[in-house]
């Protein structure tokens, strides 16, 4: 796939460091608020190694053997099939393609990890760390087309939302939540 924009830009460990390199810089007696904006579960999904295998086990290659429900339907039915054919190439097997993003969520969930570690070790464990999404994704739902974000759809507009720290009670709450009350939900907490 050919990009204008070096690699590193998109990958977690890059965003990560950079993070961690704001953290450091910033009075230790001070609040501290980040955005860190991650672009690893947007496509095109490039998991490095080993997560690139890891949902999709069996030799390399064999995404490219033929499978009953092909890839090539669902890219004529793709909003933009130029660009998911420059991404996916001849890949037959759309489990192959969520493997991929699946890959990408575990590869980034590893550096959110160290991401939430360093504002915790940083506060004595009083952070609070939201992690959410601007969109879902359309993986295989429902026959649709593919791999976008495109339209208003339960797969476009479900998206997670988690919050972790101190004085945070463990579990699940039901419903709906706005990523506009985002920000006076942390005012609250802090």
């Amino acid at each position: 796939y050919v990009r204008r924009i070096p690699i590193a830009w998109r990958k977690a460990e890059y965003t990560t460091t950079m993070a961690l390199a704001a953290l450091r810089d910033q009075a230790p007696d001070e609040p501290v608020f980040m955005v860190a904006h991650y672009l690893d579960t947007h496509t095109p999904y490039l998991p490095p190694a080993p997560y690139d295998r890891l949902f999709y086990p069996g030799e390399p290659g064999r995404e490219f053997e033929p499978v009953p429900d092909p890839l090539g339907p669902r890219l004529a039915r793709s909003a933009i099939p130029l660009y998911h054919r420059a991404w996916i190439g001849f890949a037959a097997d759309p489990e192959w393609v969520v493997a991929q993003y699946d890959g990408a969520i575990r590869y980034l969930d590893s550096w959110l990890q160290v991401l939430t570690q360093a504002f915790q070790a940083r506060s004595g464990g009083e952070a609070v760390v939201v992690v959410t999404a601007d969109h879902g994704e359309v993986l295989l739902e429902n026959d649709e087309s593919m791999f976008d974000h495109i339209g208003i759809r339960a797969a476009v507009l479900r998206v997670p939302l988690l919050l972790t720290g101190s004085g945070l009670t463990a579990g699940r709450t039901p419903g709906t939540a706005l990523n506009g009350v985002i920000a006076a939900t942390i005012a609250e907490i802090a």
